[in-house]
C-alpha cells in the first residue's frame, strides 16, 4: 500500500502540474475542445473496451492457473483493431453528414481518438495485469513514469509547433506509446516464467463468446449510460452556452474529478486484487464478505476526500489554474459531490461483479442518465452552467442511491451503518480542523498562506485516513501469498 500511495502521490503533483500548465499555456476554449476529445475517446473506451478489460481482470488469475495468458491476448488484440475501425468509420460519418462535427480537423480528431484507443489501452491493460500479480513496484513506476512523459511532450509540442488543443493531446499521447511499450515488455518478462511454450492455440467456441458477452454487455451499456451522466452534458454545455464557459467548467470539475479519481485509484489498485482473489473460488459467504470489507475500504475514504476538496476548493483554484480560470473555483465543489456520488457507486457495484451479474449495473446508471437528460437543458436555461453542477450532483445521488437498493435486492446486504458512522465523524472532524486554521492562516491575501492551508489539511487528511484505513492494512489483506497459491 505504500509503495502505491507514494506512486499516487506523485502521479496526483505530476497531474495538478498538468493541469495548470494546460491552463497556463491554452485557452478557455481550447480546454473546452480537449474536454470533448477526451469525452469522444471516452465513449469508445467505455462502451466497447472497458467491459472486455474488466473481463479480463476477472479471469486473469484463473488464465495464470492455465498458462494461457498470452493465447487470449491475442484474441483481444484483434478485437482492439475491430474497436478503432468501428471509432474511425463513425466519427467520419458523423462529421461527413454534419450530424456532429469536432472542432479540429477531422483527420487529426480520428488520429488522436484512434491512437488513445490503441496506445492508452495497450498501456492501461499491461499496467493493470501487472498490478493483478502483484508487482505493485514495477506497476507504481510505469504509471507515474506514463504521466511524466505525457507531460514533457505535450509542454514541447505547444511550445515547438503551436498552443493549441491538438498538439496537447498529441503530446500526451506520446506517454501512452512509450510506456504502453515498456509495460509490455515488464509483463512479457514477468509471466513467461510460468508460460508453458507449447500451449495449444485457442479456438473460440460459441460458448466462450457468450460467457463473454453475458458478462461484458451489461457493462457496456451501464459505463455507456454512466457516460451519458458524466461527460455527455459536454456537448450540450458547447452547444447550449459555449465552448469558453465550458472550458471553465471543466477546469474546475477536472481538479476535484482528477483528485477523487486518483483517490479511488490509490484504493482499488490495493483492494480490487485482493477483493478478486478472495472470490476466485465463486463461494457466496466468500463474495458478501469480501464485498463488505471491500465497501468499508472505499467509502469512508472517498468521503473524507469529498469533504477535504469542497474544503480548500478557493486554494486549489489560485494555485492550480491560469488566471483565465479564475471563475473555476465554485465547480470544484460541484464536481467533488458528484464525483463522490460516482466512484461510491462504482463501488457499491463490485458486488455485481463478483457475481457474475453485471446486468444489476445498468439500472443504477440509468436512472442517473435519465435524471440528467431530464433536468440538464432546464437547468441550463435557468442556471447556466452552475445548473449543469447541481444536475450533475443530483443524477451521481440518485445513481448510487438505486446501486445500493439493487445491492441489497441480490446479494441480501447493505453498505454497514458503520460506515457511514466513521465517514460523518472523520469529516465532521477535518471541517473543524479547517475552520481553526482558517480563522488563524491568511490564505486569502498571500499565497504562501494558501499552501500553508494545503499542508496542514493535507497532514490531518492523511491522519484520519490512517485512523480509517489502518486496521485494513494488516496481515490478512496479504496478496503475494495469494497469488502464490493460484500460480
Amino acid at each position: 500500500m505504500l509503495v502505491i500511495s507514494l506512486s499516487r502521490v506523485v502521479q496526483f503533483s505530476l497531474l495538478l502540474l498538468t493541469l495548470r500548465l494546460s491552463t497556463e499555456y491554452l485557452t478557455p476554449e481550447e480546454i473546452g475542445i480537449i474536454s470533448l476529445t477526451t469525452s469522444t475517446i471516452g465513449l469508445f473506451a467505455l462502451f466497447l473496451i472497458n467491459p472486455i478489460g474488466m473481463y479480463i481482470n476477472r479471469r486473469l488469475h484463473d488464465w495464470i492457473g492455465r498458462r494461457m495468458v498470452f493465447e487470449y491476448l491475442k484474441i483481444y488484440w484483434v478485437y482492439l483493431v475491430l474497436v478503432n475501425l468501428i471509432a474511425a468509420c463513425t466519427l467520419y460519418l458523423l462529421n461527413a453528414n454534419e450530424i456532429w462535427k469536432p472542432n479540429i480537423n477531422i483527420t487529426l480528431f480520428i488520429l488522436i481518438v484512434c491512437g488513445n484507443l490503441t496506445f492508452a489501452t495497450i498501456n492501461q491493460l499491461y499496467m493493470s495485469m501487472i498490478n493483478m500479480m502483484g508487482h505493485m513496484g514495477w506497476f507504481a513506476t510505469l504509471t507515474v513514469a506514463t504521466v511524466g512523459v505525457s507531460l514533457v511532450a505535450a509542454v514541447l509540442f505547444v511550445n515547438l509547433i503551436s498552443p493549441n488543443a491538438q498538439f496537447w493531446l498529441f503530446g500526451l499521447l506520446i506517454g501512452h506509446f512509450v510506456i504502453g511499450g515498456l509495460g509490455w515488455y515488464v509483463f512479457s518478462h514477468r509471466i513467461s516464467y510460468i508460460e508453458m511454450n507449447d500451449v495449444a492455440p485457442i479456438r473460440l467456441k460459441i460458448s466462450n463468446i457468450n460467457s463473454v458477452l453475458t458478462y461484458a454487455w451489461p457493462v457496456a451499456i451501464a459505463v455507456t449510460l454512466g457516460w451519458m451522466q458524466n461527460q455527455g452534458y459536454r456537448y450540450v454545455m458547447e452547444y447550449k452556452i459555449s465552448l469558453i464557459d465550458l472550458g471553465i467548467f471543466v477546469a474546475g470539475f477536472g481538479i476535484s474529478a482528477g483528485l477523487m479519481s486518483g483517490i479511488e485509484t490509490i484504493l482499488s489498485n490495493y483492494f480490487q486484487p485482493i477483493f478478486y482473489s478472495k472470490i476466485n473460488q465463486n463461494k457466496d459467504d466468500d463474495i458478501k464478505k469480501a464485498w463488505v470489507e471491500y465497501v468499508e475500504c472505499m467509502l469512508p475514504p472517498l468521503w473524507l476526500s469529498t469533504v477535504a476538496i469542497i474544503a480548500v476548493a478557493p486554494v486549489l483554484t489560485e494555485i492550480l489554474l491560469g488566471k483565465n480560470f479564475s471563475e473555476s473555483g465554485i465547480f470544484i465543489v460541484w464536481g467533488a459531490l458528484s464525483e463522490f456520488g460516482r466512484v461510491a457507486t462504482a463501488a457499491v457495484g463490485m458486488a455485481s461483479h463478483a457475481k457474475m451479474k453485471t446486468i444489476h449495473l445498468v439500472t443504477p446508471n440509468l436512472v442517473g442518465a435519465l435524471f440528467t437528460l431530464i433536468l440538464l437543458v432546464p437547468m441550463i436555461d435557468n442556471f447556466g452552467a452552475i445548473g449543469v453542477g447541481v444536475t450533475l450532483v443530483i443524477a451521481s445521488c440518485l445513481s448510487f442511491t438505486a446501486g445500493t437498493l439493487i445491492t441489497k435486492r441480490y446479494l441480501g446486504m447493505m453498505p454497514p451503518l458503520d460506515i457511514v458512522f466513521k465517514s460523518f465523524i472523520y469529516s465532521v472532524g477535518l471541517a473543524i480542523v479547517f475552520f481553526f486554521v482558517t480563522s488563524v492562516v491568511d490564505h486569502k491575501e498571500s499565497a504562501l498562506g494558501g499552501i500553508v492551508l494545503l499542508m496542514i489539511i493535507g497532514l490531518f487528511y492523511m491522519l484520519f485516513m490512517y485512523f480509517i484505513l489502518g486496521e485494513k492494512l494488516n496481515s490478512k489483506m496479504n496478496l503475494g501469498g495469494i497469488l502464490k497459491k493460484t500460480v
